[in-house]
């Protein structure tokens, strides 16, 4: 009968144990999975943010995209009335040193002008000078015509416009171009000596401590 007895406590103390564990499992599983589900919509949160922001950047690329195909047309429809229509074997070639300024890249008929100027004439040059010819009345010193006539020849080469009509097109779209090229050199170096300036000045300001 003891032994039956010590047979009945064990086995009320293992149901009990048994009970324990189950129920501190059932806590760890729900605390796991709300941890879980905690984790997804955070994640999922993430991804929605993530997606929202590749949707605003395709949107953005689409409308430079759209407005450089605008531009393009433009250029092109600009460009039309002196492309040549003889059938002129225009080279492949218009070197400056080592450099072939046919291979250089622009968006547009403007945008590789500058880019040769680039190539073609130091910042020096670009910042102090005028367009050739000289004008006596001015005090800048014009760019070297040879090298800017090399210029020129490039972007007609480059876009294979009429050799009749390119004093045409340079008077009535480029120039204007080049001109504005030259003003914005100047000032981007004046803004930058101005910045330069401005450094210094606070710098050397000497430091005053208060003691309101």
């Amino acid at each position: 009968y003891l032994d039956d007895q010590d047979d009945d406590d064990d086995c009320a103390d293992y149901n009990c144990v048994d009970s324990d564990d189950r129920q501190a499992m059932l806590e760890i599983d729900s605390f796991v999975l709300e941890d879980m589900n905690d984790r997804f919509m955070e994640l999922d949160k993430k991804i929605a943010s993530s997606s929202s922001k590749v949707d605003q950047q395709m949107q953005k690329l689409c409308t430079k995209t759209d407005r450089l195909a605008s531009q393009t047309n433009v250029n092109i429809c600009a460009l039309e009335p002196f492309i040549d229509k003889s059938g002129e074997k225009f080279p492949n070639e218009v070197m400056f040193g080592s450099i072939n300024l046919l291979d250089i890249m622009g968006t547009d008929y403007g945008d590789y002008t500058r880019e040769v100027l680039r190539k073609v004439f130091t910042e020096d040059e670009r910042k102090n000078c005028i367009l050739p010819p000289r004008r006596e009345y001015l005090k800048r010193e014009p760019l070297d015509e040879d090298k800017y006539k090399l210029c020129m020849n490039a972007v007609r080469i480059k876009f294979k416009l009429d050799s009749v009509n390119f004093g045409l097109f340079y008077k009535s779209l480029l120039r204007r171009k080049i001109t504005d090229f030259l003003i914005e050199e100047r000032r981007r170096d004046t803004q930058k000596l101005a910045r330069q300036s401005l450094k210094e000045s606070r710098s050397e300001q000497p430091n005053v401590l208060s003691f309101d």
